[in-house]
This record gives C-alpha cells, sequence and structure tokens, in this order.
C-alpha cells in the first residue's frame, strides 16, 4: 500500500505541475494575443495622426545655377537665401497614406503669367528658359482638402520672407518682376493654427488711376499706369485732374498739385479729389505728385506732360514740378506710372519743367507826349504806369501830373518847375523821396528804393512790382552836370538822366525789360545788363510800387 500511495502522489504532482505549466502557456499566449491586438489597433491611428511628418509630403525647386535641389520636407526651405538665385520650376509630391486626393499648384512665370495646374510631383515652371517664378498657388482636393490645410511661404526677391498663404490664395509678388528664391510648405489638421502670420501673403503691384477735364471735351475717361489722358495735336487744354489708386501694397496715399492760369500752385489735394478748375476755362500749366505713407517708402511716382509748344516732357518724380512756367503755356496730355522705389525712370528726366527765364510783368503804358504831351513828366508817367498795373487808379496823366507837388527848382522836395515844358535853367524833375511821398497818396505801398541794387530789383519783379528807375537817355553813358537846387543848393548829378519803368527781366541774359514813356506809341523793349546796370547804377534812384 506504502508503494502505491507514493506512486499516486507522484502522478498527482505531475499532473498538477503539467496543468501549471499548462495555465502559464495558455496566460502567455493569451496575453501575447492580446498584445499583438493591441499593437495592430493604436499603431495606425498614431501615424496617421503625425500632421506634419515628413513622409506626408515633399518638394523640390530648380534654382538657377543649380538645377533641381534634393526633396524638402514638411516646413523645409527649397530654394535659396541671399543668393540672388531665381526659382524656376517646381515639384510638389504626397504619399499614397494620405486620404483620398491631390496637391495640385501653379506658377507665375516671367513672361508667360499663369501656368495651367498640375499635381502630384509635375513640374509647374520651367526648365532651360532662364525664366524665374514670381508667385505661387497650392490646394488640396477631396478627402485632404477635407482633413488638412495646406500652408506655404515664399522668399521675393526686394521683400524678403511673405506672410503664409493657404488653400489656394497666391503667395509671392505680381506686377514688379521679382524673382521667387525660396518657399516653405507645411500641412496643418483642419482649421489648426497658422505656421505665423498670413496677413500680406502675395505683394500685389498698385494701381494708379486718373481722368482729365479738357477744354471743348469734358472729363475723359479714366485710364491707369501710364496711359495718356488728354490730347494731342489739338491745341486743347487741360482744365482739371483727379488722381487716385488702387490695389495698395502698402498703407499710403497720393497727393498733387496744379499750376492754373491766373491762379498760380494749388493747394495739394488727394486721393480722387479735383485739380484745377471746371467751367472757368483756365488752363493747367504745371503738376506736381506725390505718395504719402508707407507707399512713399516702396514706390516712386513718375509722370510727363504734354506741352504747348514742347510736346511731350521728360519725366518728373516723387513732387517735382512737370510743365512749363511763366509761359502761358497750356497742359494738353499727361501720363503717369508707379514703379518700385530707385528702380529707374520710364524715360528721360531731362526737360522735366521749363521755366521762362523772361520774368516779365504785363504793365500798361502811358506815353508822355500822347494824348497829354509833357516833354518833361517822365517821371510822373512812370509811375503812373506802376500804380494802373496794381489797380490803385486809373486817372488821366493829366490829371495826375496836375496834382503832383511842385516848386521852382528843388526835386528832392516836388517836381522842379513844370513837367508840360521845357525851362532852362532848372533841373526839371522830382526825386524818389518827393515821388514816393506822392504816391502814397495813391498807395500806402509804394516806397522809395533809392540805393536798391539790381538784385533788389529783380527780386521787386519776381514779385510782381514794377519799379520807377531813374536812368539816362537811350540808356547813354552818364553825363554829370552841377545844379542849383533851392534850398539843397548846389548838387552834382546826372545831366542826361531819364526815368522809365523797369517790368522784367531775363535770368539767362540778364537783359533788363522797360518801358519808356518818351514815345508817341507804346515803347517796350530789352535792354542789354551792360547798359542798363551802368546807367541805373550812377544814382541808384528807384520807387517800387507793391
Amino acid at each position: 500500500m506504502k508503494n502505491s500511495t507514493s506512486k499516486w502522489k507522484v502522478q498527482r504532482y505531475s499532473l498538477v505541475v503539467i496543468g501549471i505549466i499548462l495555465v502559464g502557456f495558455l496566460t502567455s499566449a493569451t496575453m501575447a494575443t492580446a498584445s499583438a491586438e493591441t499593437t495592430a489597433t493604436v499603431t495606425p491611428t498614431v501615424e496617421t495622426s503625425k500632421v506634419g511628418d515628413s513622409f506626408l509630403l515633399s518638394y523640390q525647386s530648380h534654382i538657377s545655377g543649380i538645377g533641381w535641389q534634393s526633396d524638402k520636407h514638411e516646413g523645409e526651405l527649397s530654394g535659396t537665401e541671399g543668393g540672388a538665385r531665381r526659382l524656376e520650376a517646381i515639384q510638389i509630391k504626397r504619399t499614397d497614406n494620405l486620404p483620398i486626393g491631390d496637391i495640385v499648384y501653379r506658377t507665375h512665370v516671367q513672361d508667360y503669367g499663369w501656368m495651367n495646374w498640375v499635381s502630384n510631383g509635375k513640374v509647374s515652371g520651367t526648365e532651360g528658359e532662364a525664366k524665374r517664378l514670381e508667385a505661387i498657388e497650392i490646394k488640396l482636393t477631396d478627402d485632404l482638402a477635407q482633413k488638412y490645410d495646406i500652408y506655404y511661404r515664399v522668399h521675393a526677391q526686394n521683400v524678403g520672407w511673405l506672410d503664409w498663404a493657404k488653400n489656394g490664395e497666391s503667395s509671392g509678388t505680381a506686377g514688379y518682376g521679382y524673382r521667387l528664391e525660396a518657399i516653405e510648405i507645411r500641412l496643418v489638421e483642419k482649421d489648426g493654427i497658422a505656421p505665423g502670420p498670413t496677413v500680406s501673403p502675395f505683394v500685389k503691384y498698385p494701381t494708379i488711376i486718373y481722368q482729365t477735364h479738357v477744354q471743348n471735351i469734358g472729363w475723359q475717361n479714366e485710364v491707369r499706369d501710364g496711359a495718356s489722358s488728354g490730347t494731342t495735336g489739338k491745341a486743347l487744354r487741360l482744365e482739371g485732374i483727379k488722381i487716385q489708386l488702387s490695389d495698395l501694397p502698402y498703407a499710403g496715399s497720393i497727393s498733387y498739385s496744379t499750376h492754373i492760369q491766373n491762379i498760380g500752385w494749388q493747394a495739394e489735394v488727394s486721393d480722387g479729389l479735383l485739380s484745377g478748375t471746371s467751367g472757368q476755362s483756365l488752363r493747367l500749366e504745371a503738376i506736381k505728385i506725390k505718395l504719402n505713407g508707407e507707399m512713399s517708402q516702396k514706390f516712386d511716382v513718375y509722370y510727363r506732360v504734354h506741352a504747348q509748344m514742347f510736346g511731350w516732357t521728360g519725366w518728373a518724380k516723387n513732387g517735382e514740378p512737370s510743365g512749363t512756367a511763366k509761359y502761358g503755356y497750356r497742359l494738353e496730355g499727361i501720363q503717369i506710372k508707379i514703379l518700385p522705389k530707385s528702380s529707374g525712370a520710364p524715360g528721360k528726366t531731362t526737360g522735366a519743367f521749363m521755366e521762362n527765364p523772361k520774368i516779365t510783368l504785363n504793365v500798361p503804358f502811358v506815353s508822355q507826349l500822347t494824348p497829354t504831351y509833357a516833354p518833361m513828366g517822365c517821371e510822373g508817367a512812370s509811375l503812373l504806369m506802376g500804380l494802373q498795373y496794381k489797380g490803385y487808379t486809373n486817372v488821366s496823366l493829366k490829371t495826375f501830373l496836375d496834382n503832383m507837388p511842385k516848386n521852382s527848382n528843388n526835386p528832392f522836395e516836388a517836381f522842379a518847375s513844370s513837367p508840360y515844358k521845357i525851362v532852362d535853367g532848372v533841373y526839371q524833375s522830382i526825386f524818389t523821396k518827393a515821388l514816393a511821398s506822392y504816391g502814397k497818396i495813391y498807395s500806402g505801398k509804394v516806397a522809395d528804393a533809392t540805393g536798391f541794387s539790381t538784385v533788389q530789383l529783380k527780386a521787386e519783379i519776381k514779385q510782381g512790382n514794377p519799379v520807377v528807375v531813374y536812368v539816362t537817355n537811350n540808356f547813354a553813358t552818364p553825363v554829370w552836370g552841377i545844379y542849383y537846387m533851392g534850398n539843397a543848393g548846389y548838387v552834382r548829378t546826372v545831366d542826361n538822366m531819364h526815368v522809365m519803368t523797369l517790368i522784367g527781366y531775363d535770368e539767362q541774359t540778364g537783359d533788363y525789360l522797360v518801358n519808356d514813356p518818351n514815345s508817341y506809341a507804346k515803347s517796350q523793349y530789352w535792354v542789354t545788363k551792360e547798359k542798363f546796370e551802368k546807367a541805373y547804377n550812377a544814382l541808384n534812384y528807384a520807387v517800387v510800387v507793391r
């Protein structure tokens, strides 16, 4: 019995061990199976959620002087920075484990414009033609577009990195002729956070729009970007203009001012407001145009005009005058362009503004010989011309001379003797202090200008003020004599003195324009610089009418 019992115990023990082994085996198998199942269900979920992993998309660009770069992945830079190398073509690829859909894209190519859409690794752009990419658009389709946003940004010549565009928006520049130099592309879960700023992914070229009011025509249609507004060859004046900007890539505005017949330079106006006149039959003679704000830092505005007698002028820019001054010539047409800062003028810039070197005043002529005969009345006739020009009086020469103060022989205090006849032994004149004092009866703006240099005389003319000048007969060499002048005693003065009205000068030649009253007919003529200044500088006597 003892041996049988032991045998059973051994067998029972063996069964227990076998059972434990079987349980352990089954438990291990079960755990392994469970582990395998867990791995099979979790791993795909984790991997497909990794938006932005490099295996989701790749892209490569063709670069001037280099050719095709190697593939770049999620967010990596393709192209160059600081190398002044243009992108010429691009390929963008996807992988099969993405949702159903395509990556489609197109590029804007130099001279060609927007190319056709391509997808999934096909080339957009050119090879071997040395043409730059200027902009790009990329988008997704189908389920891919439902699950992801595709973002991209470019590095553009003269601009640098632009902001991020997405889902088919344009990225780059338009109208500048700037090359793309590099690109980055990223996928982001739908409606996720953008990889960076998105305000300015695409810089459009600004448009300038303008229209003119033309004599006998009225307002013409708007034109833009360098087109001609107005007329040529029809002798029709521009009378008004409106200028405005659109598609501004930067903050700013445009302002302009015109020089108008009988008015001069108007105050600046901006952004489509009228400069000039309408219905007043007044010609525009010149114009100034400028940009303001950030626009002025990024662009130059160029303009040229078609001016009477001159034709098309050279190009002016950024507030410089364009047209003519002091000729009385009309503007007939205009062209305006906006160009990137410091990119150069669209044509020649010489002769943009022509200013008449001859500055003249339209002073009315008064003769001292007819209808009133006053052979010694040149001072009164000359002063009356200035007063009439300024609108201070319209009295006749006879009335003006009759009311002039007189004495027997002292021109420092009044007119010595009579302006109506020649009196021997008397220096028949009225000198500047007494003449100016008489002139003040008509206007307080008459002033004694004795001692004025010729530079000062020209400054008065430039300000529109005629000047009575004491010179010599026919601008001959001064002849000196000594005369008794009453309370003033004996005075040495110019024996062949004559008085006339200075009404203009030529900045180029230095010549002077005078109204000489000692004539039965209008006597207005130019005197050489040498002759005038030699005669005037003998006494430096003058009276100005302001």
